[in-house]
């Protein structure tokens, strides 16, 4: 019996062993899943920061074997598990580039740009951005699986069709000057071959980081080695680098990064918008121009321009043909009607004339050049109506709808709109929305831009007199109808009977309609052209940053036109002329050096009067912003296009002020944005001034000593009181003026009358006090002496000054650095190489030189060049990041400025904003 006892006890333990093993091994699988799962997502980890958006850490691609084939060689992918977590900015999960099963198994992989996947979402397709409203670096992932569904462009028909197009110029270009005038200085100094090795030398470091470490890529991180997609994912630094290979002799790279072009998928994007202007100047720019300038043999590039330009054209689809700036591509948001904004900025629907029209030109498809036609149309009927005629602000209304004095809203009440209200738009619902969301569809004219008022207000009288907006006379009916109403309410709250016009007193007014609301259409839009985003708002004008590119393509449009078109001309000479009466300068310098540079200038109702007779407040700050420094090369070329030769003069001036800037720091670098001393006299003598000097960099030295203005409370003792003359008391600051104490006393005085009132009111009998509370309450103390805070003298103004100077690192001449950084802006050598090509003057190839060995100094890396974070420092910080512009124009521009003269010819070729090389057609030299 015992021994049958012990045998069921080893079974049932055998039994229960074999289930937890049983268990335990079946859970160990998916506890590894899970392990990996949240890893891969970046979930949970209690103690784990997650890093920033913008300090996120993308891996690159794997290593690149230099080969000598032509295309890319093969990838070596190694490791099972993921290589990069790739991280948005505006999504909170991860997705990783594809991986082996097995790391035994070597896969060969072509590492050309895979489409980035949407993940799967229940609401896969839609857009969840409804409003244009956007950014251009926006950082998006890399696919998370090839087989994942991803969301394509396709194209939708029109909603406001055009019944005629605009074409494109026809006809013999006429005879021009030349821009690079000194031929035989230019021709005489020949190619600085020395420097030009050292230039592309950098540029091949560039590249060769670039290929093996973010290949396809956007950007690469040129001190980590891994990459940045703030711009759709497509290959940012390998379509904007395209030209500058082939100028640089880079073949073999040419030919291979062609290649990787021919696979980019412009149809989808794991980014929701595109942004207009970077992808314009970046990417189809960048195409046209390897096209052009590789002799128009790589048709591949053409096709894939012409995708591009086919996926944004939509833009254009709106009731006065003026573009949205950031394009919702998804079918489900493309589908509908849309309206361009009401705050658009200047640069961003302004600069997409050279890149259209070159398409145009190349395609023989009139509809590219159509589209910027109708643009520089609107900007030329508002030129001379802005608040600095012959200028533009740097954001405006381009919607191209303004709005009735009143109107009903959806819940049937009087809405009065004022210019400083938001303009909402029908969205064919009965509510408003926003002025870039969907509105109702209908078919606009050839020439909707700037239709005449009486034509527009006869439109709305022939309409149907039963809705409401419809017809002006039935609009003024019923605004007359329901002045009544509100008169009538008004009567009746304050009892007034005569008043009341034929409307029952039992009537409420804030009853909803008994029937409902008349909808909100189109037909209450006023066609106008671009405006002001309202009278009432303060507006700016620069030729810095949101204006600057606006600006330069009037007289590269008018190059690329071959002079067929003159309004080009007409419009840069009156923004020319406009903008060095208002926005230019001298600073003043310790060498005064006769130089100029470009500032901003704010300009502001004087709200203090009634609006009808309302004034502006000018407002001028003395700029030196790095994106201005473009203006020395484009007044330089606009003088030599239209023999201004005082405009060269102001040109070279201003360029000097950017070379200036440039020496004075203690890199060499001039840095992203600050302010600089303003001499009285722009065009005459300015001698060095320390005292204003310091003044403007100390402006308050007169009150920095002086003691706060204090007034005593009035004492317990003066409650009693009832002369007024004592209610205050008797520390009363010296430098109190009469005024001041005259109304302290008053207040003080008010103050006692009020307590006197209420303790003579208060008339409640009290208990007399018990003596025991006399005898156990403590011995009055005297009051201890009281504290006196003695604050430390403040400085002199000499010792502010020149703690200031130290502690800001301000170089002589600036007043404040407001912007540090230098992210390799080309501006200031634009300019410089704009100078050399058009006087040949040696001195502008020096001084280029000087801030390319500056530039060079302090951003390379071992994988590029980086932007630094402060050039104020001996020894500045790499950020980490280089963007594609300093391939596509910094360093093609140090390279040209070295380059023989005669290569890439300012008078064949007409450079875009990213300084992408567009062919100018054959013409005639007036000074031959």
């Amino acid at each position: 019996m015992a021994g049958r006892t012990r045998r069921v006890r080893i079974l049932v333990l055998l039994f229960f062993g074999i289930v937890v093993y049983v268990l335990y091994n079946r859970n160990t699988t998916p506890v590894d899943d899970y392990r990996e799962y949240f890893k891969d997502k970046g979930i949970g980890g209690g103690s784990v920061i997650r890093p920033k958006p913008e300090e996120e850490n993308h891996e690159g691609p794997p290593a690149i074997e230099p080969t000598s084939q032509s295309g890319p060689a093969p990838v070596q992918l190694e490791s099972p598990t993921p290589i990069a977590d790739q991280e948005a900015t505006t999504s909170s999960t991860s997705t990783a580039l594809p991986t082996t099963e097995s790391s035994s198994e070597q896969v060969v992989a072509k590492p050309t740009p895979a489409p980035p996947v949407v993940p799967d979402s229940p609401h896969d397709g839609e857009d969840e951005f409804p409003y244009e409203l956007g950014e251009g670096r926006v950082e998006v992932p890399v696919m998370a699986s090839p087989t994942a569904s991803v969301a394509h462009w396709s194209k939708m028909p029109e909603k406001y069709p055009l019944s005629s197009t605009i074409q494109l110029p026809s006809g013999t270009p006429i005879a021009m000057p030349r821009v690079q005038r000194a031929v035989k200085k230019l021709a005489d100094n020949g190619a600085d071959t020395e420097r030009l090795t050292v230039v592309k030398g950098v540029m091949q470091n560039v590249w060769n980081g670039y290929r093996e470490h973010a290949w396809a890529m956007d950007e690469i991180r040129p001190v980590s080695g891994r990459y940045n997609n703030p711009f759709n994912g497509w290959g940012a630094t390998l379509v904007d680098s395209l030209d500058t290979l082939w100028i640089a002799g880079m073949k073999k790279e040419f030919e291979e990064a062609v290649e990787a072009v021919a696979e980019i998928d412009f149809t989808t994007s794991a980014r929701s918008d595109i942004p207009i202007f970077e992808t314009t100047i970046r990417y189809l720019g960048g195409l046209i121009a390897a096209y052009d300038v590789s002799g128009r043999e790589h048709i591949v590039l053409l096709d894939k321009a012409v995708e591009l330009a086919e996926v944004m054209f939509g833009i254009f689809d709106t009731p006065n043909r003026m573009p949205q700036t950031y394009y919702r591509w998804k079918p489900s948001y493309a589908s509908q009607s849309h309206r361009a904004s009401t705050r658009v900025v200047l640069a961003e629907i302004g600069t997409l004339s050279l890149e259209f029209t070159r398409l145009a030109q190349l395609t023989k498809e009139p509809k590219y050049y159509d589209a910027v036609a109708r643009i520089t149309d609107a900007f030329d009927e508002w030129q001379n109506s802005t608040r600095i005629p012959g200028m533009w602000p740097t954001s405006f209304d381009a919607s191209g709808c303004g709005k009735p004095p009143q109107t009903l809203n959806p819940s049937g009440t009087l809405t009065k709109l004022s210019q400083s209200d938001p303009q909402p738009v029908p969205n064919g619902e009965g509510t408003y929305m926003d002025a870039a969301a969907p509105v109702s569809a209908g078919k606009v004219d050839h020439d909707p831009i700037a239709p005449s008022l009486d034509g527009a207000q006869k439109s709305l009288e022939d309409d149907k007199l039963g809705e409401l907006g419809s017809s002006k006379r039935k609009r003024d009916v019923d605004l007359e109808s329901m002045r009544d109403a509100l008169t009538a309410k008004v009567a009746m709250s304050v009892g007034d009977d005569t008043a009341v016009k034929g409307v029952s007193k039992e009537h409420d007014l804030r009853s909803p309609p008994a029937t409902p609301p008349q909808r909100y259409t189109t037909d209450n839009c006023i066609h106008q052209g671009f405006r002001s985003t309202s009278k009432g708002s303060q507006e700016t004008f620069t030729l810095s940053g949101a204006s600057d590119s606006m600006y330069e393509y009037l007289p590269k449009q008018y190059a690329l036109l071959g002079g067929l078109v003159d309004q080009y001309r007409t419009m840069y000479l009156a923004s020319a002329e406009a903008s060095i009466e208002r926005l230019l300068y001298k600073p003043m310098t310790k060498d005064e050096r006769d130089i100029l540079m470009t500032g901003e200038l704010k300009i502001t109702p004087n709200y203090s009067q009634p609006m009808d007779v309302r004034e502006y407040i000018e407002i001028f700050k003395p700029e030196a912003a790095h994106l201005a420094c473009f203006a020395g090369g484009m007044f330089a070329m606009g003088g030599a296009l239209f023999n201004k030769p005082e405009h060269i003069e102001i040109g070279s001036k201003l360029t000097d002020g950017c070379v200036w800037a440039y020496n004075v720091t203690a890199t060499g670098v001039m840095p992203e944005g600050a302010e600089l001393m303003q001499c009285e006299d722009t065009w005459g003598d300015c001698p060095w001034n320390e005292t204003a000097y310091w003044r403007a960099l100390d402006p308050y030295a007169d009150t920095r000593g002086q003691l706060p203005i204090s007034i005593a409370s009035p004492t317990d003792e003066d409650d009693d009181d009832d002369d007024d003359d004592d209610m205050v008391g008797p520390q009363v600051s010296s430098t109190l003026s009469k005024q001041a104490a005259a109304d302290a006393a008053t207040k003080a005085s008010a103050s006692n009358v009020v307590k006197r009132q209420l303790e003579e009111e208060s008339e409640a009998p009290t208990r007399p006090r018990p003596k025991y509370f006399d005898e156990m309450a403590p011995a009055p103390q005297p009051a201890p002496p009281a504290s006196i805070y003695t604050p430390e003298p403040a400085p002199t103004h000499e010792e502010y000054v020149q703690k200031k100077i130290e502690e800001e690192r301000l170089p002589p001449g600036y007043t404040r650095i407001g912007g540090r950084k230098y992210i390799l802006r080309p501006e200031a050598i634009e300019s410089v190489f704009y100078m050399y090509r058009i006087t040949g003057d040696q001195y502008w190839r020096d001084a280029g030189w000087n801030m390319f060995t500056s530039i060079d100094r302090h951003t390379r890396t071992v994988h590029g060049n980086s932007a630094i974070d402060d050039v104020t420092k001996s020894a500045p910080a790499l950020l980490d990041q280089m963007e594609s512009f300093w391939t596509a124009e910094t360093l093609k521009y140090f390279y040209l400025l070295f380059d023989e003269a005669e290569k890439w010819s300012l008078d064949d070729w007409v450079f875009n904003t990213e300084a992408h090389l567009f062919r100018r057609p054959t013409y005639e030299f007036t000074d031959a």
